[in-house]
């Protein structure tokens, strides 16, 4: 493309005439500085909206979307069940390339979003992609979805809309208020809410995608930043809400034996080219000391999801002998895989019988919710009914004793985060119950 104008490629991407110092509009990218690239061999600007090595694809152009479903059937050829679309709500841009909107930029943090987000030809090409690649080979598909909320969720995802299965939406990520690079505590109270009105909202014509990490993302785990000494209580609380709310779960490896996030000593053990670019900005244009810049990017960085698998508690958590890309910082030899296979109590362990119980019993998929006593803060409790069995789920929310408020004296106890019972609910305590087949029959 960059080679032959007169290339089919050249229209593949977004180019654009204009000199050196003026990009075409005033968009930025999600890494950092402006989403254009200049090439000085061509006099033009190229269009990127992640990395200046990631050209954004021009999907007005017929031939770029026929190589793209073509692409997608040569691999559903070779047996594989479905895709993950990456930041697919992004493939429709405002053809005019408006400037952004400076204030929505100071909102958002990311000028000119307002005119891709959802674009207008968003549904056409989901359609055609869905027509064309998907339902001949009956494949299942997920979108990333940055910044699409639960309305649009239900016309990006309806089963009458003929698009997408079920989307990644990023809206229970961070607490309002906050972005990923913000130093604070998670209030797992705003996920309670979250899920209820989600889960309320979408009905039974949406599947809902239940997750708490991926690649982009410090973990979930240390974002809510509970003591050390409940990091495994706390990693089965999340695990029952995930694998007994209406949805799919989705496992990012580590979430099955608790992994949390690695302490890094500087800039230097930082990857992800996003944070150094973050880095970069805030200390060299807006003043930012390096010591408060880093403590962000510790908190923030992708890297965090992107940590070595800690299989065993040997050196590099066993994941390789040599050097890995990322720099450990010892985890592994308490968390780990191996040690939690040979643990009955361990997240891991506690992983496989929720995932047994959610498998046996379909009303965690499909059945009716019903939230109880929802105002009550740092509690979240729920029933779960199908097909004429009904389940019971309580959580404690918090690091502290909880009353409990609920009766349960007519169901049976199927699993639990702790070893043993007790008349209030401890921290972040987790109980999944099934009415007992006594209490039906009275």
């Amino acid at each position: 493309a960059l080679k032959n104008p007169n290339s089919k490629y050249r229209n593949y991407y977004f180019f654009r005439k204009g000199s050196k110092d003026t990009p075409p509009n005033n968009w930025s990218s999600f890494f950092g500085g402006s989403a254009w690239r200049y090439f000085e061999e061509t006099g033009e600007w190229v269009l990127h909206l992640f990395s200046d090595k990631q050209m954004d694809l021009n999907w007005e152009c017929k031939e770029l979307r026929e190589d793209m479903i073509g692409m997608l059937r040569w691999w559903l050829e070779q047996g594989i069940d479905g895709f993950r679309f990456d930041a697919i709500n992004y493939i429709s841009k405002q053809r005019e390339f408006p400037d952004g909107n400076l204030t929505i930029a100071e909102v958002i943090g990311y000028c000119g979003i307002e005119h891709y987000f959802y674009g207008p030809r968003l549904h056409d090409y989901l359609r055609e992609i869905r027509e064309k690649a998907l339902d001949p080979y009956q494949a299942f598909s997920i979108g990333e979805m940055p910044g699409i909320g639960t309305q649009m969720q239900k016309l990006l995802t309806g089963e009458d809309r003929g698009e997408l299965d079920m989307m990644f939406s990023f809206d229970h990520l961070e607490t309002p208020g906050h972005k990923r690079y913000h130093t604070y505590q998670y209030d797992l109270e705003f996920y309670k809410e979250y899920l209820a009105d989600t889960i309320s909202q979408l009905g039974n014509q949406c599947h809902m995608a239940l997750y708490y990490n991926n690649h982009d993302n410090p973990r979930f785990l240390s974002k809510v930043g509970a003591p050390a000494q409940y990091r495994s209580e706390l990693a089965k609380m999340l695990a029952v809400i995930q694998f007994t709310s209406r949805g799919t779960p989705f496992i990012f490896q580590g979430d099955e034996f608790g992994a949390a996030n690695h302490h890094f000593d500087s800039i230097d053990q930082i990857k992800d080219i996003e944070s150094h670019n973050f880095y970069r900005y805030w200390t060299k244009q807006v003043g930012m000391t390096k010591e408060k810049a880093f403590s962000m990017v510790q908190f923030g960085t992708r890297d965090q999801g992107r940590t070595p698998m800690q299989w065993t508690s040997e050196q590099n958590g066993g994941f390789t002998t040599g050097t890995p890309w990322i720099e450990s910082d010892g985890d592994y030899t308490v968390w780990n895989v191996e040690d939690q296979l040979h643990d009955e109590h361990s997240v891991l362990s506690f992983y496989k019988m929720l995932i047994q119980l959610r498998k046996k019993e379909k009303a965690f998929a499909y059945g009716e919710t019903v939230f109880i006593k929802k105002h009550v803060k740092r509690l979240f409790l729920y029933e779960r009914m199908y097909q004429g069995k009904k389940f019971f789920i309580e959580c404690n929310l918090s690091d502290g004793i909880k009353e409990r408020f609920y009766r349960v004296d007519s169901y049976t106890l199927l699993l639990s985060s702790y070893e043993t019972t007790a008349a209030k609910l401890r921290p972040f305590e987790a109980n999944i119950y099934m009415e007992s087949l006594d209490a039906k029959s009275v």
